[in-house]
């Protein structure tokens, strides 16, 4: 039995009347041939005409045997007819009558095309080999004499030959004497390169990028859903809301500020962390009646604004400055006090802010954290004399649920389940020195941009110091490789993120590189913290024995 591509015809071909005669060959080649011979159905080409333009064509079947050559073959059922102007036809069963393409030149057509298209293969090394094409008619009755001259008889097989088509197809391999002496075989090289040109399995990568877009499309979908919540408290002016890493505690701290400025109302929303802060600032520039900033800086502000420097009073502690301060200024009290990453905040600074709110106790203050994340150690008893949110944040919207399960193995806090898509599997790097993290960092981000078509904003490497983080600074600021890099508050399109786990803490990336050493697997706060920043990328870069404990399992 020959080999065939496709080994069996699909479906939609053995329904096709149109294509039965074409079927009926396919049954007849497969039966009669014996394994030395390959055959193809069905092959298109496209090629070019002498004056360059495209012209296109398929060759019914395209018999290869390594000894013997190539044979291009067209086939034409019903009853066939040439005119006196060179016209051909073919008649069905139900008398219908269609004009058809010169059978012998498609034939022709598709040998010299498919030989073009084997001595370009890179498996292909060049020669003359034998090349013939036919024609076969498996319902029309064998003539008596040539068609014309060029069509001879020896080019077509009848309907008597549908039974001895193995016989038809060794005829048409036949050698004349002024070919013999510079015919060489079609070998098994030629075998194997019509194989790959006509039947080759060609699975397309899909870029990295691409399914990172898809994720985080998803995630930006869900995580929409969450604002129903500030809908559900809108009547309570005090409220705590507690939620993991990714539940969204962020993006409804953001929508809180804008709900409130629609309102008309003086709104300050507060962060810790001074990348995050400028997030927030930016987020809310549209927003004129929000000052958005982190904690640190608003003290600066309010002190600069009463006119006074902010070491005059060293033995007064920032709280109490901020008091003092605000009332210097002579300010007005904001309408309404946000904070996001509460856990981040002392007592005294938390009670500070109370302070400046009007209206005292029916002043709105809304405190988002996550006790998991609380890398500051802050006791946050303030937060807890707060009422509580009746819907506490249980679903996590950031991370693909194979992130997630890297995280739940360093978050002690309660019940949270992921919402997000797969994602792709977290990878690992063993690395044994400085001068090997620095090259398989370099290495992963020109993978990432260069084949994997991310944009190198989209990538940020975490450290667990800022002291670890200094093996990147060349002397002229951070680079990895031959990609610029940056800290988190100038976070651009353009450059890497290098910075810590505790500056970038209430921020996200696509992707997370994660730098870790001997000591950092037990810190399990900051783990969580780090792990929950990717969205949809999270690679690790430690020692084996780091590597081990992160990747084992409960």
């Amino acid at each position: 039995m020959a080999k065939m591509f496709p080994q069996q015809l699909p479906k939609d071909v053995l329904d096709d009347k149109r294509r039965s005669s074409e079927v009926q060959v396919y049954n007849a080649l497969s039966e009669q041939l014996d394994d030395n011979y390959h055959v193809f159905y069905s092959s298109p080409w496209l090629g070019t005409n002498t004056d360059g333009s495209e012209i296109d064509g398929e060759a019914d079947f395209l018999i290869a045997h390594a000894e013997k050559g190539i044979l291009s073959v067209e086939v034409k059922g019903g009853v066939v007819e040439l005119d006196s102007n060179g016209q051909w036809t073919s008649t069905d069963r139900y008398k219908f009558k269609r004009t058809i393409k010169n059978p012998v030149h498609q034939a022709l057509s598709s040998k010299y095309q498919l030989l073009d298209k084997l001595k370009v293969s890179p498996h292909w090394q060049s020669r003359f080999i034998c090349a013939r094409h036919g024609v076969i008619l498996p319902h029309s009755v064998r003539l008596a004499r040539d068609f014309r001259p060029d069509m001879p008889l020896k080019l077509f097989a009848f309907d008597t030959d549908m039974k001895h088509l193995d016989a038809w197809v060794d005829s048409r391999f036949g050698i004349g004497e002024e070919d013999s002496g510079r015919v060489k075989p079609l070998g098994k090289d030629g075998l194997y390169a019509l194989d790959d040109m006509l039947a080759r399995v060609i699975t397309l990568r899909v870029r990295l990028a691409t399914n990172v877009n898809q994720d985080m499309k998803d995630i930006k979908l869900k995580t929409d859903d969450q604002i129903f919540i500030l809908r559900e408290m809108e009547a309570n002016h005090r409220m705590a809301i507690t939620g993991a890493a990714g539940t969204g505690k962020t993006i409804l701290a953001i929508e809180k500020a804008i709900m409130l400025a629609e309102q008309k109302k003086r709104v300050l929303l507060l962060c810790f962390n001074l990348p995050l802060g400028g997030y927030l600032k930016q987020t809310l520039v549209d927003s004129p009646t929000v000052t958005a900033t982190h904690f640190h800086q608003f003290c600066r502000d309010i002190a600069k604004m009463a006119g006074v420097k902010s070491n005059e009073k060293p033995h007064i502690t920032l709280a109490e400055q901020l008091i003092d301060n605000f009332t210097e200024a002579d300010l007005d009290q904001y309408d309404a006090i946000i904070i996001d990453e509460g856990q981040d905040f002392s007592d005294e600074w938390l009670s500070a802010l109370e302070i400046i709110v009007n209206d005292g106790n029916e002043g709105i203050l809304y405190i988002f954290y996550d006790d998991n994340q609380n890398v500051m150690n802050s006791q946050a008893n303030y937060i807890k004399r707060l009422p509580l949110a009746k819907h506490r944040l249980t679903r996590n919207f950031r991370n693909t649920k194979r992130i997630f399960e890297s995280a739940k193995h360093y978050y002690r806090g309660d019940f949270v389940r992921t919402i997000g898509p797969n994602g792709i599997e977290p990878l690992s790097h063993i690395i044994n020195n400085e001068t090997e993290l620095k090259a398989r960092l370099a290495e992963c981000v020109g993978r990432l941009v260069q084949t994997e078509g991310l944009q190198a904003g989209d990538i940020t490497i975490l450290f667990i110091d800022a002291k670890a983080a200094q093996c990147m600074d060349d002397g002229n600021g951070y680079r990895v490789g031959r990609n610029r890099a940056t800290n988190a508050e100038h976070r651009n399109p353009e450059s890497v993120v290098v910075d810590t786990i505790r500056r970038f803490k209430g921020l996200e990336s696509p992707v997370v590189l994660l730098v870790l050493n001997s000591d950092d697997n037990n810190r399990e706060e900051l783990l969580y913290t780090g792990i929950t920043r990717a969205q949809a990328i999270l690679e690790f870069f430690a020692p084996a024995h780091v590597i081990h404990q992160l990747t084992k399992e409960d």
